[in-house]
Parts: structure tokens; sequence; C-alpha cells
């Protein structure tokens, strides 16, 4: 029984500690989006430019779904 008494204080925090985890969790994968769903789109588009930039692209008239030649 002595046992049980020791392990209880660290049990008591396993427990709160997973319980919180879980409620953080559920809230934020529950959150609806306000902007409409538009951040995925934002970020695509950000990706895109921070891409052209690397390659030395930017502002060059090419499509930017289309990938860049490698002829030189």
């Amino acid at each position: 029984m002595n046992d049980l008494t020791a392990l209880t204080p660290p049990l008591l925090m396993c427990a709160v500690v997973i319980v919180a985890i879980v409620a953080f969790v559920r809230h934020e994968m529950g959150r609806s989006r306000t902007d409409g769903g538009k951040a995925a789109d934002d970020f695509s588009a950000g990706a895109r430019n921070a891409a052209e930039e690397f390659d030395g692209n930017a502002g060059s008239n090419a499509d930017a779904s289309a990938p860049a030649s490698r002829d030189t």
C-alpha cells in the first residue's frame, strides 16, 4: 500500500498533463476558419514566390505553375 501512496502524485500529474494535452489538441483542431480557408492558398502563393526568388525567376513573365527550365 505504501507503493501506491508513493506513486499517487506522479500518476495524478501524468493524468493532468494528458488531459491538458487532449484538451489543447481538440481546441486547436476544432477551430473553424474565419478567413474562409484562404490560409492554405496564402501559404502556397508564398511558397511559390519564395521558390521563384530562390531560382532567380522573380519578376519574369513565366507561368508560376510551370517548372522553370534548366537550359543554359
